[in-house]
């Protein structure tokens, strides 16, 4: 029996996974699909510069995020031997009409004030930078330095090996269906495979992760949204 069974195996899923199997628990992962596919394969790794010393709760862990992302960068790296793509590039934001300058320039107002580094790009600055771009069609642009990226593709099969090195049982094609509850205790998840048990589970399935908290009487506000992404090489 497991010590933690997670369900789901997206970008969430499996870093838990890695990590407590890190220090020394017996981890299970099951993934309805193929794990590291869905909207974790699709999303776009932008990594945000935020402030550890802001008010807002989401901008320190975002902050943290930042700095873990780069240790483990390197620790992917020398454990599996694939590079997630983690860089530090920055990131230039544009405006093209009015409405759009004037909510850029509250951004921009708003990230100072939390001490993130900015830059106001004229002209020549932007055609340095970033050649491809039209500077005539632009009413502002600002460079901030500190916004990262990461490979999504690259990233989860890095945690799906490191998974594995780790020795995590992860098991595709299982689909969560209803969990056993026994003396207000989860014992098991019910699955197309029959009932899996353990001493913790753990919900990380994403936009599915709604059905599944609601037999336990929790509210996750969780839901599906369409976007659209363009890939240039």
């Amino acid at each position: 029996m497991s010590d933690c069974l997670i369900i789901g195996g997206g970008v969430i899923g499996l870093s838990l996974a890695y990590e407590l199997a890190g220090c020394g628990l017996k981890v299970r992962l099951i993934e309805a699909g193929a794990p590291g596919r869905e909207a974790s394969w699709a999303g776009a790794g932008i990594l945000p510069p935020a402030s550890p010393d802001s008010s807002d709760p989401l901008e320190q862990l975002t902050a943290l995020s930042n700095r873990m992302h780069a240790a483990w960068h390197e620790q992917l790296a020398s454990t599996t031997g694939i590079d997630n793509g983690y860089r530090r590039t920055g990131a230039i934001y544009l405006a093209r009409d009015r409405e759009l300058e004037r909510q850029l320039g509250r951004f921009i107002q708003e990230a100072g004030s939390n001490g993130i580094a900015n830059e106001r790009l004229d002209r020549p600055d932007l055609a340095r930078i970033e050649p491809a771009l039209n500077p005539r069609e632009l009413l502002s642009a600002w460079l901030l330095e500190d916004e990262g990226q990461i490979r999504n593709p690259r990233h989860l099969r890095a945690l799906v090996a490191g998974c594995i090195g780790r020795g995590v049982e992860i098991t595709s094609g299982t689909i969560a269906q209803q969990f056993e509850i026994r003396r207000s205790r989860i014992q098991a998840v019910r699955t197309n495979l029959g009932p899996l048990e353990a001493d913790q589970f753990c919900v990380a399935a994403g936009a599915w992760s709604s059905e599944l908290c609601e037999q336990l009487g929790i509210i996750a506000r969780v839901k599906p949204v369409r976007g659209q992404m363009l890939l240039l090489s």
